[in-house]
């Protein structure tokens, strides 16, 4: 399973303008679907993640309730305005971009050992396109 950027944004979005920061809300499980496009188990895997990340604290998701109970923080509403995942992403592949044109520019006098480093470069950047979406 891969949750990309864009399907966090759309989880982060609906919490953010559905609720007041630093309170306790509840939420139908359905209008979270509904409104994101995500299963309910990727609501839970991103809930998590959102979690462990500082950007919501308790929260109750069950299989067996229709409900979701979540304290949504102030730093997810901040994190949301400034751009969220989405720019995250963006500023992510614009430095890895540079850093790739800056390898190119340096292959003509460093050589062999640049060819190397290239490689080993190019190798991070798909490791870390995989697991950022």
């Amino acid at each position: 399973m891969s949750i990309s950027y864009i399907q966090k944004d759309a989880l982060l979005k609906y919490l953010t303008q559905n609720c007041q920061p630093e309170s306790f809300q509840q939420f139908l499980i359905t209008d979270i679907t509904k409104a994101t496009n995500l299963s309910v188990q990727d609501i839970g895997v991103l809930l998590s993640y959102f979690q462990r990340n500082k950007l919501i604290g308790e929260y109750s998701l069950r299989v067996s309730s229709p409900v979701l109970h979540i304290v949504v923080f102030l730093d997810a509403f901040e994190f949301f305005h400034r751009g969220g995942y989405t720019l995250f992403e963006q500023i992510l592949l614009q430095e890895t971009q540079k850093l790739m044109l800056e390898i190119e520019n340096l292959k003509p006098s460093i050589g062999a050992r640049l060819e190397k480093v290239t490689a080993i470069a190019n190798n991070i950047i798909a490791c870390i396109a995989t697991f950022a979406r």
